[in-house]
């Protein structure tokens, strides 16, 4: 996005993960890397669009440096998924990166580990 000059429109920056990389060997993991737009921006030629539906959504923000994240990612699956009853939707997850790691400390760094839920009943 920056070295194309489009920081300027985008609100942060997100990443989906469509495989369980403790059950599909690294080569074959997919995922997508883009950004939020600003309100009223046209997807840029070239980018491709990714609605994320309204669901109810299990979140886990973290703060810190992105080593962290992976305890998140364990902490929704081995923890509150069990304990809540609560399935897994049919949406990818993703991560949502709330600040840059440009012009911010590691130290504060804020990611939310995003988890779409199946509707209750």
């Amino acid at each position: 996005m920056g070295r194309a000059g489009l920081l300027n429109i985008i609100e942060n920056t997100v990443g989906f993960y469509y495989d369980d990389p403790t059950a599909t060997p690294p080569a074959e993991l997919r995922s997508h890397a883009g950004a939020t737009l600003k309100a009223g921006v046209a997807v840029p030629d070239g980018a491709e669009r990714i609605e994320v539906a309204e669901s109810e959504i299990a979140v886990v923000t973290v703060k810190g440096p992105y080593s962290q994240i992976a305890a998140a990612w364990k902490t929704i699956y081995g923890d509150f998924l069990p304990s809540s009853g609560r399935e897994i939707g049919d949406r990818p997850p993703y991560e949502r990166y709330l600040n840059e790691p440009m012009v911010t400390a590691e130290a504060d760094l804020l990611t939310e580990i995003c988890v779409p839920l199946k509707p209750l009943g």
